[in-house]
């Protein structure tokens, strides 16, 4: 799935508990990460890891199974930043929260 299409789930007001249980076979996503596959783009894949049980390096680019990933942020901040954008009159749209993500990641993180 790309971002615009989480954020959208997000949006409609999807459980994140039950998105996480569909992801990961988890509910508790205090140690969930967000990553981008190969590069931070809103064209690349979006996964989620749990950082306690996969094995993903503190750094913000890593490799697992062979294939390169960014780390972008924990899931639980992004939440936070989707619900607040959401409400945002400049936000109107899933790809400008996304485009907003991509910039505060790459500027402001």
């Amino acid at each position: 799935m790309k971002l615009v299409d989480l954020i959208d789930e997000i949006k409609e007001s999807i459980d994140a508990t039950a998105l996480i249980q569909r992801e990961l076979g988890t509910n508790i996503f205090e140690s969930v990460e967000l990553c981008m596959k190969d590069l931070m783009s809103l064209e690349s894949e979006v996964k989620m890891f749990d950082s306690d049980s996969d094995s993903i390096s503190d750094t913000i680019n890593f490799q697992l199974g062979g294939v390169n990933y960014v780390n972008l942020y924990p899931f639980d901040m992004f939440l936070e930043f989707v619900e607040e954008a959401k409400n945002l009159p400049q936000f109107p749209t899933s790809l400008s929260i996304a485009e907003h993500f991509i910039d505060y990641i790459e500027n402001d993180a």
